[in-house]
């Protein structure tokens, strides 16, 4: 982050709230709103405009789970943790609903469906569908499909959830912010967070913003704000890319919200005449660990290599583009209430940053997605909310093994 000096000289008055969130994509307009039904006056702080970030950027998939698969998931986290990161996407895309997002033209039910690129992924996707249906969640194993997807590659097995969705991911960002009562405080660019004696005073180029406490919704960028998050939270870049698919005959078109080998690739319609591609991060792993927004030609060819195998011809490309995802050590998104950082400023070195104070419950974050923000930040960011403004008790299960507690160096008073 830099602000320069002059972008600081400009008196823009104060603006006061209950509650600032600091972003205005899926989960900061999702903060804003679980603040505003509980009776608390929030005002979003967003230095571009809304779905700027990923957000507006990604392949607009509702789709549930939260890893790779079922089975990986209980591998990792164990199967108490997988359940709920499951049940929370149902409950996201549940919310999703109540809101009205179904009832627009860009939404519409669309399978989900897990493609295992090889014998050993399908075992996984086997054993997922197993446990899956032990612990409630409805799925379908298959071993064909009716489109080109399905005619131009041998899939050994893929796993079916039936009830998922997709997406305009603008045109759901656009419906929350139309439901704020307070609009967002848009081209204010944060550059301190300062502890005062009522709460905490933030510092924009738009003006001072004074608030009782404040919630850091900005997923990829949060260690340029948080510096001792640097390494819990970093940046991964997804490239994607549009193809005209007019050529194709209808029953080409991908039927589902296709995931292969392992999340790294994913496809679908985007509407009757374009299909929607993105992955291939395995190409240039290392390039892509960046918040950089451009697109590049190893991947971007990479892309149109993978369209042409999958579909079984070469469609043209419309446009191109990248949005940047928040990847953490445990797959697992950070949620809770962190150290101010020292001095509110911004600026400082993250190593200098770890002599920060405890945390008091001031200043929270909700960020960390790894590239299912869409399916669990609306959903999550409610839960945090709720506990942060103390109106948890009767509002579901929390926001459980997502806690930044678990990570003992910015844990409170780590």
């Amino acid at each position: 982050m830099s602000v320069s000096f002059w972008s600081t000289k400009a008196a823009r008055g104060t603006h006061t709230c209950d509650v600032a969130v600091i972003g205005a994509g899926i989960v900061g307009l999702g903060a804003a709103l679980a603040a505003q039904d509980a009776g608390v006056d929030a005002l979003i702080i967003e230095q571009g405009a809304v779905g700027h970030g990923a957000s507006g950027r990604n392949a607009g998939y509702l789709m549930r789970g939260a890893a790779d698969n079922y089975a990986a998931a209980v591998r990792d986290w164990g199967r108490e943790k997988a359940r709920f990161l499951w049940r929370l996407s149902e409950a996201n895309l549940s919310a999703l609903h109540a809101l009205g997002v179904s009832k627009l033209p860009g939404c519409s039910p669309r399978p989900s469906c897990l493609l295992a690129a090889d014998d050993a992924e399908a075992q996984e996707l086997q054993r997922s569908a197993a446990l899956m249906l032990e612990d409630g969640f409805d799925c379908e194993l298959v071993t064909r499909g009716d489109d080109a997807v399905w005619r131009h590659r041998d899939w050994p097995v893929a796993l079916v959830n039936p009830r998922d969705h997709v997406c305009d991911s603008m045109e759901v960002l656009t419906l929350l912010a139309g439901k704020l009562t307070r609009p967002p405080l848009l081209g204010g660019e944060l550059y301190g967070i300062n502890a005062a004696s009522d709460g905490l005073t933030l510092l924009t180029t738009q003006g001072k913003v004074s608030c009782a406490r404040a919630i850091v919704c900005t997923n990829a960028w949060t260690g340029r704000l948080v510096p001792r998050l640097d390494r819990l939270v970093v940046p991964h870049r997804a490239q994607m890319l549009a193809l005209d698919a007019s050529s194709l005959i209808a029953s080409d078109m991908p039927k589902c919200a296709y995931y292969a080998d392992h999340g790294s690739e994913y496809l679908r319609a985007g509407d009757e005449h374009t299909i929607l591609l993105g992955g291939k991060r395995k190409v240039d792993v290392t390039s892509e660990q960046t918040a950089a927004e451009q697109v590049t030609r190893p991947i971007q060819a990479a892309l149109e290599a993978y369209a042409r195998d999958v579909l079984g011809c070469a469609l043209p490309v419309t446009h191109r583009w990248s949005g940047t995802m928040a990847f953490t050590p445990d797959g697992l998104p950070i949620v809770g209430p962190v150290a101010i950082p020292s001095a509110g400023d911004l600026t400082q070195l993250a190593e200098e940053a770890s002599a920060a104070p405890a945390a008091d419950g001031r200043l929270w974050i909700c960020a960390g997605f790894n590239g299912h923000g869409m399916s669990l930040g609306l959903e999550t960011v409610r839960r945090a909310i709720l506990e942060m403004v103390g109106a948890s008790a009767s509002h579901g299960d929390g926001i459980g093994p997502m806690r930044v507690e678990r990570f003992s160096e910015s844990a409170p008073g780590g």
